[in-house]
């Protein structure tokens, strides 16, 4: 493998750091995160072949990568073509964060699961192909798992050092740290060593991208970022496979990540802080609403304020001259709370799933959030309880924080940890319930049974392809 003659020279960087980490770290050390990368695997099935047949954009990307793609060894949950690997990693990724359901990192800012489980079963999947060197081989349920591992951890690690930035100036972390996660995950599977790796963050650090632009019409450009972080990171390693060098420095030097994307006077080294020993993954939280981590505070907050009421709610329901006022940190504010015309009256999902006002008023009036919520966007008692909340901003929270006060009349409640995340964590047992009526409208009960028998047993399993075929419809 070929290397920049200048890296001789080059002290040990971020960059380095991070693909010796990805090399280094075995199936033993993964253990710490073990529930959380079980709970976001299992999620990420039931909500990337729910996605197939429930949400309006998946039929147009669907097309247009059928167009694309001849036959190959990729998988796409709830469908039966096989696809390249690449686009097979485009589409999971896409179907995945379509619903915007998926899992979360609140102090990352961004969704880890979504690009690398893409990428990794992609990247086994071509592995495990006849069109691999040697006629392919056998993945292990213990390699497979080890590459999500260091995915989810690099693009957690880079996400906390710059997605405030990124969200800041108009990127959308899951995409520009994902693709880094992803890299890391196809690398691993492909057998690369420290010095492949670095190469292949190199690569890819031309292919981070992902504008939020979309969020000023509710464009569908934010549910396909994971995939095409995922689609990059094939690319990548076919690159590096070929004997591509790749740029050094990718992250840390003076063009790379941190300093192009996100503008940081210099290398931030808590990047690579106590890793192996301390996972910045274990943050991950898995979503019970399909809407903007930030709303979900909100959303609490009108259940509890909901059972003051209860069990008359609608005669109950605050008189027009009531306060209704939700205090939020900044971010969450900036992000869903502000004044803006399509924060209070959202006429589309995307908008919607950004928009605290729409949230809080279904929660208030049905005591549910869930996919099937936004068809009350045009429903106007929804609308004129957006209209009549007022949000304010606590400077004292820490940027990101999720906490949330709500007040109605002399009524008020706070939500410090939102159920899902490490404070209030959902477990597998609550994973697996919001699991099975999503796949059993694919795959049918028994189906969805004998994915779940599978997914218990991924650990012992020595061909991933048996638990790969059973995600196929």
């Amino acid at each position: 493998m070929p290397h920049a003659s200048s890296e001789e020279t080059v002290p040990a960087s971020i960059t380095r750091k991070l693909a010796e980490f990805v090399h280094q770290t075995t199936w033993d050390d993964i253990q710490p995160i073990r529930n959380v990368l079980e709970c976001g695997l299992l999620d990420y099935i039931g909500l990337a072949s729910y996605a197939v047949d429930h949400v309006a954009s998946s039929p147009v990307f669907i097309e247009a990568v059928n167009n694309l793609s001849a036959t190959g060894p990729g998988s796409v949950l709830g469908l039966s073509r096989r696809y390249q690997a690449q686009y097979s990693a485009l589409l999971n990724g896409t179907l995945v964060h379509s619903m915007d359901w998926d899992d979360t990192n609140s102090v990352a800012s961004l969704h880890p699961g979504a690009s690398a489980i893409s990428a990794a079963l992609a990247q086994a999947e071509l592995e495990m192909s006849a069109a691999a060197p040697g006629g392919g081989r056998k993945v292990t349920g213990h390699e497979f798992l080890t590459a999500v591992a260091v995915g989810y951890e690099v693009t957690c690690r880079l996400g906390r050092s710059i997605s405030d930035v990124l969200h800041r100036v108009g990127f959308h972390p899951t995409c520009v740290a994902g693709v880094f996660g992803a890299a890391a995950t196809a690398g691993k599977l492909a057998g690369f060593d420290a010095g492949q790796i670095e190469h292949l963050f190199g690569v890819v650090g031309s292919m981070a991208s992902g504008s939020l632009q979309c969020f000023e019409n509710g464009g569908w450009n934010k549910r396909f970022h994971p995939g095409i972080a995922a689609h990059n990171a094939l690319l990548g390693v076919q690159f590096v496979k070929a004997g591509m060098v790749g740029a050094a420095r990718a992250i840390d030097g003076k063009r790379g990540l941190l300093y192009a994307y996100a503008r940081l006077p210099e290398p931030d080294l808590h990047i690579v802080d106590a890793l192996s020993s301390f996972w910045e993954t274990s943050n991950t939280a898995i979503k019970p609403y399909p809407s903007c981590r930030l709303t979900h505070g909100p959303i609490e907050a009108a259940y509890e304020l909901r059972k003051h009421f209860l069990p008359d709610l609608d005669s109950a329901l605050p008189l027009d001259d009531t306060t209704i006022e939700v205090t939020v940190g900044s971010k969450a504010f900036q992000g869903v709370g502000s004044t803006a015309p399509n924060k209070i009256r959202p006429t589309n999902i995307v908008e919607g799933q950004f928009s605290l006002y729409f949230q809080f008023a279904v929660a208030w009036l049905h005591g549910r959030n869930t996919w099937d919520s936004y068809r009350l966007l045009q429903d106007e008692k929804v609308l004129a309880l957006c209209r009549r909340i007022t949000v304010r901003v606590d400077d004292d929270l820490r940027d990101g924080s999720l906490v949330t006060v709500a007040r109605i009349g002399d009524r008020a409640v706070k939500i410090e940890h939102p159920l899902g995340e490490p404070g209030n964590p959902i477990g597998l047992p609550e994973v697996e319930a919001k699991f099975l009526p999503m796949a059993e409208k694919v795959y049918g009960v028994q189906g969805a049974r004998d994915i779940l028998t599978l997914f218990h047993d991924l650990e012992n399993q020595d061909d991933l392809s048996v638990f790969t075929r059973a995600l196929r419809t």
